[in-house]
């Protein structure tokens, strides 16, 4: 797993709660087990690789500081996911990204 330098388990285990109460009764959601995470690194930021239905879908980026996570950027382009983790259940694979 990723490691988060400065964030408590408290705090992700928070914002992960938040998280699904957000999406509970959203659309997009989907249903229980439509979505799969494979966390990552990214820039050497912590990561996740998201997978929807079994096909690869973005890419979320953590940005910590003293206080848990700051931020969290969603980057929905589905090769990202692939190139950042593999596909689920494949060993992670850490990608470096120019701009």
């Amino acid at each position: 797993m990723a490691e988060m330098p400065g964030t408590s388990v408290a705090a992700v285990k928070s914002t992960l709660q938040w998280a699904r109460a957000t999406l509970r009764d959203a659309p997009v959601a989907g249903e229980p087990g439509d979505w799969r995470m494979t966390p990552t690194r990214a820039n050497g930021q912590p990561a996740a690789a998201g997978w929807y239905g079994g096909e690869p879908s973005a890419v979320a980026v953590l940005t910590t500081g003293h206080g848990g996570i700051t931020r969290i950027t969603v980057f929905g382009f589905p090769d990202l996911a692939e190139r950042f983790a593999g596909a689920p259940g494949e060993p992670n694979r850490h990608a470096r990204v120019s701009a």
